[in-house]
């Protein structure tokens, strides 16, 4: 299959609510943010990323754009030049046998933090001091599920997939929204909660939940 451009994504997802009557969002993220620095200049990804959303959508709050990332200066940059929403994603290098998170490099904190030689690590960041933080420049946070239902590998198969994992309906925990490679399943736990307002943004890719921090403008 060939990669489809932003542009082809924007339409499609335009083109889709016309068609629906409801709106399609999309939720880009920037990848590498610092990395591509050196290659390319200093936030040339993320400038172009605003000029083409912002000509899209307009530079206004509301438009059906989550933008997110994993480091910390991008969003911050990006933070003083749009006014669309932003996401501060969080990670970790995989989860302990006793259900706590392991934070290893190059997992273990956002890599322009690294870079810069500073201590704050994701865990960090859903502290109360953490999200106060992210709050001064996100819309938003997105942590990997197992920072919200933790899972201990004790050896029983709840779930018949194989492992010994708990597998517990993240949908209970009140967040805002969340991302599953499985959609047809995501789509039906997200239909079980009797909550008009919950909804769920489907993307491919790692599954994690998206929460709102109300970001200060």
């Amino acid at each position: 299959y060939s990669i489809p451009t932003l542009a082809e994504v924007i339409s499609l997802a335009q083109a889709q609510s016309l068609s629906t009557g409801r709106t399609v969002g999309i939720y880009p993220e920037v990848k590498h943010s610092t990395f591509h620095d050196a290659l390319f200049g200093f936030k040339t990804f993320e400038d172009k990323l605003l000029n083409q959303l912002h000509a899209a959508y307009g530079n206004v709050a509301n438009a059906p754009v989550f933008i997110q990332s994993f480091e910390v200066g991008n969003l911050r940059y990006m933070n003083d030049r749009t006014s669309m929403r932003l996401v501060q994603l969080v990670d970790a290098d995989d989860v302990n046998a006793d259900g706590s998170m392991s934070l290893v490099d190059p997992y273990r904190q956002p890599y322009d933090i690294l870079l810069a030689g500073g201590s704050l690590t994701f865990a960090d960041l859903l502290t109360p001091t953490g999200l106060a933080a992210v709050k001064a420049y996100a819309d938003g946070v997105g942590p990997w599920k197992p920072y919200l239902v933790k899972t201990v590998n004790d050896g029983i198969d709840r779930n018949g997939d194989g492992d010994g994992d708990v597998d517990v309906d993240i949908m209970d925990r009140r967040v805002d929204g969340v991302f599953t490679d499985f959609p047809d399943t995501g789509v039906l736990a997200v239909a079980s909660i009797p909550e008009p307002a919950t909804y769920a943004f489907m993307l491919a890719g790692l599954l994690g939940v998206a929460g709102v921090v109300r970001r200060r403008r």
